[in-house]
C-alpha cells in the first residue's frame, strides 16, 4: 500500500493507493479530505474549499475515474441545499467531523472503469464484474421499524431490476439511525425480517454492515441507508470473518450482520470490516466508561479480523472512527495515529448502537493475490 499526504493551506488529503502486482491491473484510490483553519467560515465557504481540494486530488491521480463520495456533515438539514445533482454517487450523512470543521469527504477512485449514475445507484463496470453503489435510501413511514422495512424492500427492488439478490450479491450496508439509542431496535427487527425472507440467516450468512447514529437532511427520516453489491462473483470468492477467540457471532445479541467479508479477485483481496467496538466472544461490552481500554480492545478485535483474512493494519485503505462523546476525541485520535500513522482516517460524532460502547471503527483493506481461478478486479 502506498500512502501519501497532500497538504494545502486549508485542507489535508490523506491518500491510499493500491497497485496490483500485474502490469495490466487497475489501481484503486481511497482518500479522506479534511479541512483545517476554517473556524468561523460558513458551510458554503467550507464546501468550496473541500471541492477545491477534491479537484486537486483528481489532478494528482488523473486519469482515474471517480466512483464514490461520502460527505460527513455537521448540519445536514441546512447544508444539503449546497449540493447539486452529483456527477458520482453522493452520500450525505449527518455525522459531524470532530476536528472542528463543518464537513469532511471520503472518496474512491479506480484507474479504469465505466461509471454510470442514476438517482439512487451508481454502477462501476469492469471487464468481469459490475459494482453497484446504492445511496441515500430512505422512507417517511412512521417509526424506525416501518422505515427500515420499506428501505430494505426498496433495495431489494432496485437490486432485482439488475437481476441481483441480497443473498448472492449484497456485500455491505451502512444503516444510519437517528437517535440510535431509541430507534435502533426497530431497525434491527425489520432488517432481520427482510433478511429471513431473502435466505439470510444464522445458517447461511449475513452482510457486513455498520449500524450507527446518523442524521438525514429530512428530520423525519429516522433511518436511511447506503449499500454495495457486486455482480459476477462466484460463491467461492466470498469468505466471512469471525475471529471467534475475540468476538461473538452477532446473532448472540440479536443482530444480523457479518463481522467482516473477504472478496477475492484474481489479483487482489478486498477485506471489508464492519463497525467494530469493544466486545468479547460472549457478546459482552468490555471496559464500560473506559475510553482508553475500549479503544485498545477495538484495535485487538479489528486486528484479529484482518489477520483471519491474511491482512494487517498496513493493508488498510481507510478507517472511519465513530465516537459517542466529543470529549474523547483527542485521546482516541492519538491512539489511532499511533497504531495507524499513515492510514487515511476520519473521526466523527456518532453514538454506537449500544450505549455502553464509546468508540467504534470500520475499515477496509486491500492486498495483492494471484489466483488464476478468478477474474481480476
Amino acid at each position: 500500500m502506498e500512502y501519501k499526504v497532500l497538504s494545502g493551506e486549508y485542507s489535508e488529503i490523506q491518500l491510499a493507493t493500491f497497485s496490483p502486482a500485474t502490469d495490466n491491473g487497475t489501481r484503486e484510490y481511497h482518500a479522506l479530505i479534511k479541512l483545517k483553519k476554517v473556524s468561523g467560515l460558513n458551510a458554503s465557504v467550507q464546501l468550496d474549499l473541500l471541492e477545491k481540494a477534491y479537484e486537486s486530488l483528481k489532478q494528482e491521480i488523473s486519469p482515474a475515474t471517480a466512483v464514490w463520495k461520502r460527505y460527513f456533515l455537521s448540519d445536514p438539514c441546512n447544508q444539503y441545499t449546497l449540493f447539486d445533482k452529483p456527477d458520482v454517487a453522493i452520500s450525505l450523512v449527518g455525522q459531524p467531523p470532530l476536528d472542528g470543521s463543518k464537513m469532511a469527504l471520503w472518496c474512491y477512485f479506480v484507474q479504469e472503469g465505466r461509471v454510470d449514475v442514476d438517482s439512487d445507484v451508481i454502477t462501476l463496470t469492469r471487464p468481469a464484474y459490475k459494482h453497484f453503489y446504492y445511496y441515500g435510501l430512505n422512507d417517511l413511514s412512521s417509526g424506525s421499524y416501518a422505515q427500515t422495512l420499506k428501505l430494505f424492500n426498496d433495495l431489494k427492488g432496485l437490486m432485482g431490476r439488475d437481476k441481483l439478490n441480497m443473498a448472492e450479491h449484497l456485500l455491505r450496508t451502512w444503516v444510519y439511525v437517528q437517535a440510535v439509542d431509541i430507534n435502533y431496535e426497530g431497525m434491527v427487527r425489520a432488517r432481520r425480517e427482510v433478511f429471513e425472507q431473502e435466505g439470510l440467516n444464522k445458517d447461511t450468512h449475513y452482510v457486513s454492515s455498520t449500524g450507527i447514529e446518523g442524521r438525514h437532511y429530512l428530520p423525519s427520516n429516522l433511518v436511511f441507508m447506503d449499500a454495495y453489491a457486486v455482480q459476477g462473483l462466484k460463491k467461492e470468492q466470498q469468505k466471512f470473518l469471525y475471529a471467534p477467540e475475540h468476538l461473538s457471532p452477532t446473532q448472540v445479541y440479536g443482530v444480523t450482520f457479518e463481522r467482516g467479508t473477504v472478496v477475492e479477485y484474481g489479483d487482489r483481496k478486498h477485506v471489508i470490516i464492519s463497525g467494530t467496538a469493544s466486545i468479547d466472544n460472549q457478546g459482552r461490552t468490555l471496559y464500560p466508561m473506559d475510553i482508553q481500554a475500549q479503544t485498545q480492545r477495538m484495535f485487538e478485535n479489528v486486528e484479529a479480523l484482518l489477520s483471519e483474512a491474511g491482512a494487517g493494519f498496513g493493508d488498510l485503505v481507510h478507517a472511519i472512527v465513530y465516537l459517542r462523546d466529543i470529549a474523547d476525541y483527542e485521546l482516541v485520535k492519538s491512539m489511532v495515529n499511533n497504531r495507524l500513522p499513515d492510514v487515511p482516517q476520519v473521526y466523527v460524532l456518532a453514538p454506537v448502537c449500544r450505549s455502553q460502547w464509546l468508540v467504534e471503527m470500520e475499515c477496509m483493506a486491500i492486498l495483492p493475490v494471484s489466483n488464476k481461478n478468478f477474474a481480476p478486479f
